[in-house]
């Protein structure tokens, strides 16, 4: 027996036989590629010779397929050069291969900045992935604002996907300064449009992004004047600043020439002349980017917990970031049965059963609420709108009124959003609480409701902002009462409590839109995102609902999302708005 039998066989506690401590695998390694080294060298044991260029290596097939799959794969194929030994290799150079061989035989390190495409061209070649991996390492370790273009191209045209979106993350964290640079012009349009869509892309603003691609256009003119309308179409114009638009885009030649580009700008325009239409707007140039300034949320307001119990908490939850975020709360307890309007930076509330005749005005961009000029008549259970600078109540329910059926109000009030004031403005055919409106075209279109008597009406009144008249459509809804309506591309839809959806077109055909399964509840709220309908919270029969469902007005169904609201909730006010970050905070 050994005198070290009882030393746990020469190896450290805890440790298994095959085991070796790192430095003994280190000294193994260096031994081994030591000596596989020095037999290329003295050309030793050599059974292939590999020519590149006008030079002849002698080297090891085992070697060159353990390391390579492409040599591997050759030297098992049959074919004749393999078998007889002799390789050429095409597109390496031979100061390369001679690297090649280094890495391949001991392990040098061989990638210098001189080096790194030619060596990372041949590994690919060559299928040696270790020493791509060591290329892609060290080109990621230096990439800057001059070479990131190139390292981007470099890893695309070489299929190396982490460096890839390495060096593409760096180009649109740091676009301000990438942009300017010589290497961005010579981007071809694809490359560009993948860089100016990102929503990750770091800028500070959306007219930065249109100057980089107004440059880029003009670098080459006469060949670039094609992809004016393809560009334009993933820049983000609603987001610029108006006087951008008519000052400086209006003006440009490149432009003015293309009839796309003039669309996209008008479409702009509109979302900046447009102010109470703007909860309509749909537009994938919208969207605001991830590490911008703002973002988009829905707003809630009040709403009860309980049938008996209110909140008087004002929420903001944001679809991207999952998030749900406390805002300043009223000046004052709202109840229940108040209205919500959103314009332009600014949500409206009106009514309510505490303060019947009450105005106040959240504004999005101060977190801040303000107190209007009181109505000209107490009212709850009402609907609200918004056109041109005005705000629009209609109908509602009058607790100062002491006989009974005419607490139910006929009236219209408007309000200027600049003047501040309110004026008689009108009276609808039907008295009616409990309903929804929208705006198309100047014209005010009240669905449903509860008439004096109690009864749930099915018509659709059409009052006309112009002439002040109010007139009845001929034609029913298919249930009568309470029913929820919201706008996307002038199409109101309108979703009944039994979830069936109906849309009612510009020129006042009402036709089926889809179902949304198993949904019985009222007091939910709505709002479009996307050019979908999102359907929250509720109350039925048996319980109060926080779930979200998503309305594809293009499928013809529902979804239920992977979004809940902050707690099960039903009667509340709910618009979608733009907030800065740091309100978020």
């Amino acid at each position: 027996m050994s005198m070290f039998a009882n030393l746990e066989q020469g190896y450290p506690s805890g440790s298994a036989p095959n085991e070796y401590p790192c430095h003994w695998k280190l000294g193994y390694y260096t031994s081994f590629c030591k000596g596989l080294y020095e037999q290329l060298k003295a050309d030793q044991f050599t059974d292939t010779q590999v020519t590149v260029g006008n030079k002849t290596f002698h080297c090891h097939k085992v070697v060159l397929s353990s390391m390579s799959p492409f040599f591997e794969a050759m030297y098992l194929s049959g074919m004749i050069e393999a078998q007889s030994g002799n390789v050429t290799l095409q597109d390496i150079g031979t100061e390369t291969f001679e690297l090649i061989l280094s890495f391949v035989y001991c392990g040098q390190d061989i990638v210098t900045a001189d080096n790194v495409d030619s060596i990372l061209k041949a590994a690919t070649m060559l299928q040696i992935h270790c020493l791509r991996e060591r290329c892609e390492e060290f080109i990621g370790d230096h990439i800057d604002v001059d070479n990131c273009i190139a390292a981007w191209k470099l890893a695309s045209s070489h299929g190396c996907g982490q460096l890839s979106k390495k060096a593409f993350a760096y180009i649109i964290h740091n676009f301000a300064d990438v942009w300017s640079t010589e290497e961005f012009q010579e981007l071809d349009s694809d490359e560009i449009v993948e860089i100016i869509k990102s929503n990750d892309l770091i800028t500070p603003d959306e007219e930065t992004v249109c100057e980089a691609v107004l440059k880029w256009l003009k670098y080459d003119a006469e060949s670039r004047q094609k992809h004016v309308a393809k560009l334009f179409e993933h820049l983000r114009l609603p987001l610029m600043q108006p006087e951008y638009l008519v000052e400086r885009l209006d003006a440009e030649e490149l432009v003015s020439n293309s009839h796309e580009c003039k669309e996209y700008i008008e479409e702009a325009k509109k979302y900046h002349l447009l102010q109470s239409r703007r909860q309509e707007f749909v537009s994938a140039r919208l969207a605001h980017r991830n590490h911008g300034e703002y973002t988009e949320v829905i707003i809630f307001i009040g709403g009860n917990l309980h049938p008996e119990r209110t909140s008087t908490d004002i929420w903001c939850y944001s679809l991207h970031k999952r998030k749900w975020t406390h805002l300043n709360q009223t000046p004052y307890e709202l109840g229940v049965e108040f209205a919500i309007c959103p314009h332009g930076n600014a949500i409206f509330v009106s009514g309510g059963s505490e303060y019947t005749n009450s105005m106040i005005y959240y504004l999005t961009t101060q977190n801040s609420w303000y107190i209007c000029s009181k109505m000209l008549i107490g009212r709850r259970r009402h609907c609200m709108v918004s056109h041109g600078d005005f705000l629009y109540v209609l109908g509602g329910f009058d607790d100062d009124e002491d006989e009974e059926r005419f607490s139910t109000l006929l009236s219209v009030e408007r309000f200027g959003v600049t003047s501040g004031t309110w004026e008689d403005f009108g009276y609808l055919t039907l008295p009616v609480r409990s309903a929804s409106a929208s705006v198309i075209q100047g014209k005010i279109y009240v669905f449903g409701g509860i008439d004096g008597d109690g009864v749930c009406l099915d018509t659709i009144q059409c009052f006309d902002t112009r002439s002040r008249e109010c007139t009845l459509l001929n034609k029913s809804l298919p249930m009568a009462g309470m029913i929820s309506s919201v706008v996307v591309n002038q199409i109101t839809y309108l979703v009944f409590p039994n979830g069936k959806v109906m849309k009612m077109t510009p020129n006042e055909e009402i036709e089926d839109a889809g179902t949304i399964r198993n949904f019985d509840r009222c007091g939910f709220g709505i709002v479009q995102h996307a050019g979908k309908l999102i359907v929250m919270g509720g109350i039925d029969s048996v319980e109060i609902h926080d779930e979200f469902i998503q309305f594809d007005i293009e499928q013809h169904e529902g979804t239920s999302m992977d979004h809940q609201l902050v707690r099960p909730m039903f009667g509340f006010g709910c618009v979608k708005a733009t907030l800065a970050k740091t309100i978020l905070k």
